[in-house]
């Protein structure tokens, strides 16, 4: 994406970042003493209301991005290429997939850390797909046509292709650098692309620590744990991994899906 583009909108999301945390900091302020006035606050739903104002602050903070880019794209370009969405909806992705990862506290019963991590992936999920379903909708208002729907198949692929090695899973489009890979060539790829991407050699290292993790946790509960460890480990380095985090999360949701 165009560097200029990118420093405004990170100036602007910088500035809407700080007006809903200030705004939901006086909600979870009103929710601790009213659970303390209950009596509730080593409870189950002192925990769910953490959790609620944790997946409100993750879509808040993504549809502020989301219309950031829009604006800043339809002033630009005109009108919205599938590419755009496509990469608006990996920087959406990237803000909310960082609210994943739940430790309970020490008062919480046993089974509720898992418990509570799948029902804050699933709510997560749908702010990913309300995104990208309204995304697709503006594509169709403007006569894009859909992407070819194809045959449904056990084997995972996925295509990395486009500006900026876009990742689109289960389809294709007609760009160019088109490389489709296999779910266990994904890693393999990533570390590359941080290996030259990233300089400083401590931070690298800590990054590829945390992906060597995600890795292994491929298919385990713990998955969800290490991904957003992951996404928090390389915040810094969101044009090198962004094009990745469709394949790394459709992983995550088959791992939530069981």
């Amino acid at each position: 994406m165009d560097d200029e583009l990118e420093a405004l909108a990170s100036l602007r999301y910088g500035k809407e970042r700080e007006r809903i945390r200030h705004e939901l900091e006086s909600e979870r302020q009103e929710s601790v003493v009213d659970l303390a006035r209950r009596g509730m606050t080593q409870s189950g739903m002192a925990i769910r209301a953490n959790n609620q104002l944790r997946v409100k602050e993750a879509e808040l903070s993504a549809n502020a991005l989301v219309g950031i880019w829009l604006d800043l794209i339809k002033r630009k370009y005109g009108n919205l290429s599938r590419e755009h969405i496509d990469f608006i909806c990996g920087q959406a992705n990237l803000i909310v997939d960082a609210s994943l990862g739940y430790k309970a506290p020490d008062w919480a019963p046993p089974g509720a850390e898992q418990a509570v991590e799948d029902e804050l992936g699933r709510a997560l999920n749908s702010v990913n797909a309300g995104i990208r379903r309204d995304l697709e909708i503006m594509l169709r208002e403007q006569g894009v046509p859909p992407l070819p729907k194809e045959g449904t198949g056990v084997t995972n692929i996925y295509h990395v292709s486009g500006y900026n090695a876009r990742v689109n899973i289960s389809s294709s489009d007609s760009s160019v650098n088109n490389v489709t890979l296999a779910e266990t060539e994904i890693f393999v790829n990533l570390r590359q692309t941080l290996g030259s991407g990233v300089k400083d050699d401590q931070e690298l290292r800590a990054i590829l620590e945390a992906l060597a993790a995600l890795e292994g946790a491929t298919g385990k509960p713990t998955f969800i744990q290490r991904y957003a460890e992951f996404i928090s480990a390389a915040a810094n380095h969101v044009t090198l991994i962004a094009p990745f985090i469709p394949a790394l999360t459709e992983l995550m949701h088959r791992t939530i899906g069981g």
